[in-house]
């Protein structure tokens, strides 16, 4: 599970902690557990999509005020699967299909994905709902700019599959696990991971993991099988 204390803005934060507080008993929350009116400082920066299986689609159904502003362009209504997905969504696709997969949420610092706003560096949280309390059919997720000075640590510097494979590193997987729990081939782990190693600036798979570790890097649950 996601550690509170890892989610750097106060709203992103509050957030999460407001999914928490619905989620009991290991049980994901569903839609309409999720009340507006416990959430009003907190609209502005909220957002809920739908997800749709086979093929997975994503689409907001709700953006907040705040987050249109940023993006300068109303994202309501919005859809996207694999086939497509613009090129600087690729990074939400991939953490939207890991929260939906994990039925876990996740923490993202990354390049803004909104048309011609992608220097905007952002914090970013989404957690599974789910009405039958198995699938997951819905996320709910925030979003805060981060301030100058807050702005990247080497591995906020990662793409979300990027993250996924140095999770997997971390482990202790080598790239054959790895590709094929990713779906994805060797030699596109092998170039992943020497992305990973300029990024985080490391000369050694060692010193990568040290510094993953000291970066407050955890595994997934499913990380380790």
């Amino acid at each position: 599970m996601l550690d509170a204390a890892t989610l750097r803005t106060p709203k992103v934060r509050r957030a999460y902690q407001y999914w928490l507080s619905k989620s009991v008993g290991g049980r994901l929350p569903s839609r309409s557990d999720i009340k507006p009116r416990e959430l009003v400082d907190l609209l502005d920066q909220l957002f809920l999509v739908e997800v749709t299986p086979e093929p997975l689609t994503f689409t907001f159904r709700l953006v907040g005020t705040k987050l249109t502003k940023w993006a300068g362009l109303e994202y309501t209504g919005l859809a996207f699967s694999a086939r497509t997905v613009a090129p600087n969504w690729e990074d939400v696709f991939d953490t939207f299909c890991r929260v939906v997969k994990t039925r876990l949420p996740r923490r993202d610092g990354q390049r803004a994905p909104w048309a011609n706003k992608e220097f905007y560096w952002i914090e970013q949280m989404v957690a599974p709902l789910s009405n039958d309390g198995k699938s997951v059919d819905m996320l709910f997720g925030a979003i805060e700019v981060l301030k100058q000075g807050m702005e990247r640590t080497p591995f906020d510097r990662l793409t979300a599959r990027e993250r996924d494979i140095l999770l997997l590193l971390v482990a202790g997987k080598p790239n054959k696990v790895i590709a094929l729990k990713l779906s994805i081939g060797e030699r596109t782990v092998e170039a992943h991971r020497s992305q990973i190693m300029i990024k985080m600036k490391a000369g050694s798979l060692a010193e990568l993991i040290r510094l993953a570790l000291a970066a407050g890097v955890k595994l997934h649950p499913d990380s380790g099988s």
